[in-house]
């Protein structure tokens, strides 16, 4: 069964046997425990990684977010004192006084850190191709060049694939895995506008060879570690639903761009088609409708007052509840200093037996908590498909060829 925060929340408040109105004292600890335990489910859960795509742009760009015009690929970058000039290949279409992030510029030579020339700027047209913006310290008279290298994600732990988009066609770009190939690599020269053929994965970025010389927009497929629980579930005003309509739209509800990613039930279920989890895709800008991923099975409704909108763990829904164990033990162990009682919802949370306690992985006898939930998930992943065979196909081998030649 899926838990949203409020449903672990509420099993704590009763397994730690609390009563009248809980204190904020309380739910400061229910939230670093559930961090502390949440945090360490994940990492012991090695390999049951949840899965997702994550878009980037490659190469000097500028994207004017006064207009929400798309991005601008830039040609050159030149600095004077605190003055930076930008020309791009096309006209860019900006007004003076616009607000223009600027994307993946780095100096010229070798850099590390975090690149000057990039951030969000006001910017003064000097002319249709042509604009200027400035930075806080002086750049004494730097050139910007395309970006090699790239930051993961938020949450990333590891990468399934990188494509890049050339025109109709997406390029899968292949793993090197040695900084020795990765170095031999960079050593060879190419025309610039070589398309892109390599990536290479670091701590905390990725390169990208041959370096981009033009703007393409790419995805990276990876498995990401995520974020502690700390959100409170949503359920005000009223909500509509459509059978067959992804659209859960809102009366006198104040929904926000941050609950993308989050789950959306009906706590109700003396009506059929209630109480299933869907996972929130998309906030409209009133703040009025939800998209969901997929469309409501239920009975069309009106004025459901019985719903939430809330974080849930990203973790097998069977191993939910020992979550739960684990925050609990963690409360009688760190603030109530109750050795009986903590150690009695430790053993249910690592083992599924709250009077077994050997914790050891390869217990045999451990079938439950998470030490069986390790067992159970030790040679799968959250994906429905796995395909582990490699290379490319002929035909984006035909494809690779002609944009080459």
């Amino acid at each position: 069964m899926r838990l949203l925060y409020g449903d672990i929340y509420q099993s704590f408040y009763r397994n730690t046997q609390q009563v009248g109105t809980p204190d904020p004292t309380l739910l400061a600890s229910f939230n670093y425990e559930l961090g502390i335990f949440y945090q360490l489910m994940l990492a012991k859960l090695k390999n049951y990684k949840t899965y997702i795509s994550s878009p980037f742009t490659v190469g000097m760009n500028a994207v004017d977010i006064t207009k929400s015009l798309p991005a601008v690929m830039m040609s050159l970058v030149n600095s004077s004192g605190t003055t930076v000039t930008c020309t791009t290949g096309i006209p860019h279409g900006f007004t003076s006084g616009d607000s223009v992030v600027i994307n993946n510029v780095v100096p010229v030579g070798i850099y590390t850190g975090i690149s000057p020339f990039n951030g969000t700027f006001v910017i003064t047209v000097t002319s249709t191709t042509t604009f200027t913006y400035t930075v806080s310290s002086t750049l004494n008279g730097q050139s910007g060049t395309h970006a090699q290298y790239y930051p993961y994600p938020p949450g990333y732990v590891t990468s399934d694939g990188i494509v890049l988009s050339v025109g109709s066609i997406n390029y899968p770009l292949r793993l090197i895995s040695s900084e020795a190939i990765w170095e031999q690599l960079n050593a060879v020269l190419l025309q610039a506008s070589a398309v892109p053929q390599y990536y290479y994965p670091r701590r905390d970025d990725f390169g990208i060879w041959p370096i981009p010389q033009n703007l393409y927009n790419g995805q990276i497929y990876y498995h990401y570690r995520d974020r502690n629980l700390l959100v409170s579930d949503y359920s005000g005003g009223t909500i509509s639903v459509t059978q067959n309509s992804n659209q859960v739209v809102g009366s006198e509800t104040a929904f926000t761009a941050a609950m993308v990613g989050r789950w959306f039930t009906i706590d109700d279920v003396t009506i059929p088609g209630r109480g299933y989890f869907y996972r929130v895709v998309n906030v409209n800008v009133s703040g009025q409708i939800l998209y969901l991923a997929r469309v409501y099975a239920g009975t069309t409704e009106t004025g459901v007052s019985s719903y939430r909108v809330g974080e849930s763990p990203e973790i097998p829904e069977d191993l939910h509840m020992y979550l739960v164990d684990g925050v609990t033990g963690g409360y009688y162990k760190d603030i109530r200093k109750d050795t009986e009682n903590s150690k009695r919802f430790l053993n249910s949370f690592w083992t599924g037996n709250p009077s077994e306690d050997d914790w050891n992985e390869n217990a045999p006898n451990v079938v439950g908590g998470l030490l069986g939930g390790m067992k159970d998930y030790s040679d799968r992943e959250d994906e429905r498909v796995i395909n582990r065979k490699p290379g490319l196909n002929p035909l984006q081998f035909k494809a690779w060829a002609t944009t080459l030649a």
